[in-house]
């Protein structure tokens, strides 16, 4: 009897390939944890926030790295409560959205009709509670966790976290994903009492694997203080509570206040084109026709005539950034 090489041959063939560009770089300039202050190198102070203005001066910026091991990474801080509620807020670098694959009889009556550039976009979840529960340390991000014996001498582990985050959705106690605004309110704090926060890095991005953020910490409730500011109802308008978070690799920062970073956003692909502030408002505000279509088509002929390559993946410094994803990406037709 002959043996069978043909299967072994076809498994010899699958493994030419390469996935070197997934693996995540070390950047000296944003390391994968650190411990994050006020100006003056002291806890966090919650701010009084009672329109936009408010936010964007009291909205800090900072950039966190990639994790080169299976330990988890992010930012902690820590601020001392106030006696009342106190509200988390944080928005990962980019946008998110699921492209739209159905047939219209009119294009131009298609939203989310452009893929997502799924490489620029990052995720942090929230979780915060008393600093004595804190498990972490300067090497090591931790939880707030505690664990006992019962007695009947099974180990019993409880989760002291009293920071709710808020999905999508408004499902409390879930993580809002990829590049979206996620919030949470510990709810009356112990007035001098001191509190940790920990902002634990899930993902970040492919194309350079540093992840910047916006992080708003404000007095009051998170609904009643996304309300105040106009941003209830759309869950997509969220996304410009905290504008312009998509930073140019620079250092980890922080920054204080949107004025710090206006020169830091990334601009236009092209000369002349529009940039992630443009793309950001267009997410935004574009509820009710095509939403972000005409920006991504737009890019995608801005593009196309100045004969330039987006780096979508790990490329040079000063490769072409775009926001979109490349239209070669929608599937075809009754592809799966």
């Amino acid at each position: 009897m002959k043996p069978l090489l043909f299967p072994v041959l076809l498994l010899a063939a699958g493994c030419d390939y390469e996935p070197t560009w997934l693996y995540p770089v070390a950047s000296e300039q944003a390391p994968a944890l650190y411990e994050l202050f006020s100006e003056d190198g002291e806890p966090l102070v919650p701010a009084d926030i009672n329109d936009s203005t408010d936010a964007q001066k009291n909205t800090i910026y900072a950039e966190v790295g990639a994790s080169l091991n299976a330990q988890k990474g992010g930012v902690t801080f820590n601020f001392v409560g106030t006696g009342g509620d106190v509200c988390v807020l944080v928005d990962p670098e980019g946008v998110t959205w699921t492209e739209a694959v159905s047939p219209r009889l009119d294009d131009n009556s298609r939203p989310w009709s452009y893929p997502d550039n799924l490489y620029d976009d990052g995720d942090i979840d929230i979780y915060g509670g008393l600093s004595v529960y804190y498990t972490g340390s300067s090497d090591e991000i931790g939880d707030f966790k505690v664990s006992y014996e019962d007695p009947l001498g099974n180990p019993v582990e409880v989760s002291l976290s009293v920071c709710a985050s808020t999905s999508l959705f408004e499902t409390v106690n879930a993580h809002a994903g990829r590049s979206t605004v996620e919030s949470c309110t510990l709810p009356q704090t112990d007035l001098g009492v001191e509190y940790t926060v920990v902002l634990e890095t899930w993902s970040t991005p492919l194309d350079d694997d540093r992840l910047s953020f916006g992080l708003i910490l404000a007095n009051g409730d998170c609904g009643t203080l996304q309300s105040r500011l106009g941003f209830s109802g759309d869950y997509h308008a969220l996304e410009c509570m905290i504008p312009g978070e998509a930073l140019m690799p620079t250092s980890q920062g922080p920054w204080y206040g949107k004025a710090a970073i206006n020169d830091l956003i990334w601009g236009a692909p092209v000369e002349g084109g529009m940039g992630y502030v443009d793309y950001e408002r267009e997410f935004c505000e574009d509820i009710a026709t095509s939403r972000i279509d005409q920006f991504c088509g737009d890019e995608a002929d801005d593009v196309a005539a100045d004969l330039s390559v987006c780096s979508w993946f790990r490329g040079e410094e000063d490769a072409v950034h775009c926001f979109c994803g490349d239209p070669a990406w929608s599937p075809e037709p009754g592809a799966f």
